[in-house]
């Protein structure tokens, strides 16, 4: 149960970074940022987003791996929420 929910986690991470780099690749204008991903205690207000967003896909890469992560100690198998 745990191992489908990282790889549905991985799948989901893999099609976002995919996205953002065509979306880099199609033009030299282009900027995106992560605000919030998942279920997050304290989120950033959306202006202070703003000011995190990238030019370029290696810097947004580098904020995806940052951002983008599973705490595997708050999962449990045996709670109703998972699987």
């Amino acid at each position: 149960m745990l191992f489908a929910i990282l790889a549905d986690f991985l799948q989901e991470k893999d099609m976002i970074l995919k996205v953002a780099e065509a979306i880099f690749d199609e033009t030299n204008s282009s900027s995106a940022g992560i605000w919030a991903y998942g279920h997050v205690k304290d989120p950033k207000k959306l202006g202070d987003a703003f000011k995190e967003m990238r030019k370029e896909f290696s810097f947004f890469y580098a904020d995806a791996n940052k951002r983008m992560t599973v705490d595997t100690t708050k999962l449990h198998p045996d709670d109703g929420n998972v699987g």
